[in-house]
Order: structure tokens, then C-alpha cells, then sequence
């Protein structure tokens, strides 16, 4: 599911500056490829399931996801962003995902793809509310 989300972003949407290592054409993605899997499927963890569906707008230099609803009540996003309980809105889902290794921990989402970021230098993340 999310691989084919993913190759329909890479072959019409993300715009890969090219480069050679002797040889070889070289062509990275600006937002790392395991960055936009997680952000994926933590989009998938957390929609509110009310009937509309995780946006998605891509722009030149981003990728936007959103669902609808807001982060819980008792959290900032200060907190998301530091060490925190997971609170998925779907268990079940969050779960599955879970123990089928789509997701490795639980609360970590977010660490991950800032981490991923990081590693790449390639672009910049932000968590907006």
C-alpha cells in the first residue's frame, strides 16, 4: 500500500537532483524515502476515522499529510516531539501495524523521521498543529 503511494510519488511528483559517482547516475530523493514511509503510516495510525480521508499536497520543496482532528487533548506538540506515551486514534490498527513490522516502536514515529532527516540533510521537517 504505502510502496505504491510511494512510487507514484517518486516517478511523478518528487524531483530528484541528479548526480553521477563515476559511472552511476545518482538521483536521492529531497525527502528521504524512509522519512515519508513513516510519516505515511503514521498517518495511517493516528487518522480520525470519520470518513475523510488523509490529505496530501506536494509542493516543490515538501510534503504535506493531515488528517482531521487534533493531537489529544492532553498533549503538546512540544511533548510529541520529546519522549511520550503513543496514542493511537485506532488501536487495532496501531497494533497491526505493529506486529506485522510496518512499526518497530511504540511513540517513536515522529523521532524517527526527524532522525531520518537529520541523517540525510537533505530537507527539513516540521510538526504543525
Amino acid at each position: 500500500m504505502t510502496d505504491r503511494v510511494i512510487e507514484v510519488l517518486k516517478s511523478k511528483y518528487l524531483i530528484s537532483p541528479v548526480h553521477y559517482e563515476g559511472l552511476q547516475r545518482i538521483e536521492p530523493l529531497e525527502i528521504p524515502e524512509d522519512a515519508l514511509r513513516e510519516s505515511l503510516f503514521n498517518s495511517i495510525v493516528h487518522k480520525l476515522y470519520t470518513g475523510v480521508h488523509i490529505q496530501m499536497k506536494v509542493y516543490n520543496d515538501r510534503i504535506r499529510l493531515w488528517n482531521p482532528g487534533t493531537l489529544p487533548e492532553s498533549m503538546t506538540i512540544e511533548q510529541l516531539l520529546g519522549d511520550h506515551a503513543s496514542q493511537p486514534r485506532n488501536r487495532l490498527i496501531a497494533e497491526t501495524f505493529y506486529r506485522t513490522g510496518f512499526i518497530e516502536s511504540w511513540g517513536r514515529g515522529i523521532h524517527k523521521i526527524y532522525k531520518v532527516y537529520d541523517e540525510s540533510r537533505t530537507s527539513q521537517t516540521g510538526v504543525y498543529k
